[in-house]
Order: C-alpha cells, then sequence, then structure tokens
C-alpha cells in the first residue's frame, strides 16, 4: 500500500515540514515520558505522574499515542 501527499510548495512549506518531522516529535515526547518515568519511580512522584497524565490525556484527546510510532 503507498500513500501520495502533495503540497503546494511555498505556502504549505510549515505543514510539509510537521509531516516530515512526525517520527521526531514522537521520539521526543517518547523520551519526556520516560523521564518523567523515572522521576516518577525514584524520586519526585507527585510533580511526575501529574504532568506524565496530562502528557497521555493531550494525546488521547488528539487520538494519538506514544505507542503509534513502535
Amino acid at each position: 500500500m503507498k500513500a501520495t501527499i502533495t503540497y503546494d510548495l511555498p505556502e504549505e512549506l510549515p505543514e510539509l515540514l510537521v509531516h516530515l518531522k512526525g517520527q521526531t516529535y514522537l521520539t521526543v515526547l517518547w523520551e519526556l515520558d520516560q523521564w518523567l518515568r523515572s522521576k516518577d519511580k525514584y524520586g519526585d512522584k507527585d510533580w511526575a505522574d501529574e504532568v506524565r497524565q496530562q502528557l497521555r490525556e493531550e494525546m488521547l484527546e488528539h487520538r494519538c499515542s506514544l505507542e503509534d510510532g513502535e
């Protein structure tokens, strides 16, 4: 299966860049989640868990998850 997405450049350059960097954004969020998990597990539990839950709620609202890249 193949998909082709077409952009009108230069007008849609910002949208193109977002799509090209999608995996990078997902990786950054995953690494942030892992850092927060470590803080929650080994010390600063209150704020780390709250931030981690908020991150996951926001992603759920936008119909994506940290597991999408796996």
